[in-house]
């Protein structure tokens, strides 16, 4: 999902659900490891929160001599363990709310996210690391001239990396490292060399990795995965062959989440699901319409099953500011939610409690679903690609 973030720059350029916690997916283990729940209730009793202006958002406040300001990410692991990454010289990665309220620092972190089944992952130069019973442990490096830098990274359990840039795929595995352009990928139906690029890349907890090709004006590329050691193109509905995703993403549950452009025609754009056994879709809001791009973006699955996204407000190059709509999905209802972004990495962690975090503009913000105020409320219509 944070690959596209970049991605929808460029295209804009050319009755609440109960919260819940997501229930155990087709053999990918439980969501949230035995124990996170009071772990998690346990950080919170140890972090000081105020709400802000807006309903349902509430905004970490330091006590001095633990300061919660310059934060880069907040990430929640399967374990319930509340992760920060601060700006500093180097930049640091921390554990809220344990005994004083911080441990475990770590120097040098370039980034940090974690595996599809939430174990934490550190990123410090051409290495990065998994947490192994309480120690980090570093990968090999990876050939960064291989994909010209600016990469993004999913990560695996075992210690596979995928690095998805662009034009290319990388993968490491162990000290192998293999790479494929974007003509490599299975895709019958290619955009002219130069054009196409990964729009969204993700792999699920069984190491199926998928791949959504498009270019900056939505036209039709494909959708592609990675199993068995080779690539297959997908198509979700009969007679929607030129395709063109625009976002992806992978639930911890192995289901995927995508934006899809049939044959360049935004009339028929459709948000498309895949459980693990069959395809459903659901054409996109009237309540779009109005807005900037039509096209949401910024697409990440939550555990309780519900899709979020963002989707620009106003053209950000003419008002010269990045302000964004969070849009939700639960299956049956799409919602705009009357809550700020006011960045380009709109990234959200989702804790066991059915919050969601995420550090913006350096502070950190916790998120209550059931709280926020909906602005527009649309029924669900399936979309039927006949």
């Amino acid at each position: 999902m944070r690959l596209t973030c970049i991605i929808a720059l460029s295209l804009a350029l050319s009755a609440a659900p109960v919260v819940g916690v997501a229930e155990d997916g087709p053999d990918t283990g439980p969501a949230w490891a035995p124990g996170a729940e009071r772990r998690f209730e346990k950080t919170l009793d140890r972090l000081k929160l105020e709400q802000t202006e807006w309903p349902g958002e509430y905004r970490l406040v330091g006590d001095g001599r633990h300061p919660v300001d310059r934060l880069r990410r907040l990430v929640i692991t399967r374990d319930g363990t509340l992760w920060m990454m601060r700006n500093e010289r180097p930049d640091r990665v921390f554990r809220a709310g344990r005994r004083s309220g911080w441990s475990g620092g770590v120097r040098g972190a370039r980034d940090m996210f974690s595996t599809p089944s939430g174990e934490a992952v550190l990123v410090r130069g051409d290495r990065f690391a998994l947490l192994d019973d309480g120690r980090w442990r570093w990968s090999e490096p990876w050939p960064e001239s291989a994909l010209g830098g600016g990469y993004d990274l999913e990560v695996m359990d075992d210690g596979t990396a995928w690095v998805p840039h662009w034009e290319r795929l990388g993968r490491l595995d162990g000290s192998t490292w293999n790479s494929w352009s974007i003509d490599d990928l299975g895709i019958t139906f290619t955009l002219p060399f130069g054009e196409g690029v990964i729009t969204g890349f993700g792999v699920a907890p069984d190491g199926t990795a998928w791949a959504g090709l498009s270019d900056r004006d939505a036209r039709p590329a494909g959708l592609t995965r990675f199993a068995g050691g080779e690539w297959t193109e997908v198509t979700p509905f009969a007679g929607d062959e030129r395709i063109a995703v625009t976002d992806l993403d992978v639930g911890a549950d192995g289901t995927i989440w995508a934006v899809i452009v049939p044959d360049h025609d935004l009339s028929r754009a459709h948000l498309a699901h895949w459980d693990g056994e069959r395809w459903a879709a659901w054409r996109l809001p009237s309540l779009l319409k109005d807005k900037h791009g039509r096209l949401p973006f910024g697409l990440q699955a939550a555990p309780d099953g519900r899709a979020w996204m963002l989707v620009w407000e106003e053209d950000p190059v003419v008002v010269q500011r990045l302000d964004a709509t969070r849009l939700l999905f639960d299956g049956e209802t799409w919602e705009t939610l009357d809550i700020r972004t006011g960045q380009m990495d709109p990234s959200l962690s989702f804790a066991p409690d059915g919050t969601a975090w995420q550090a913006r503009g350096g502070a950190g913000y916790m998120i209550v679903p059931s709280e926020l105020k909906r602005m527009e409320v649309e029924a669900a219509q399936p979309y039927d690609p006949a």
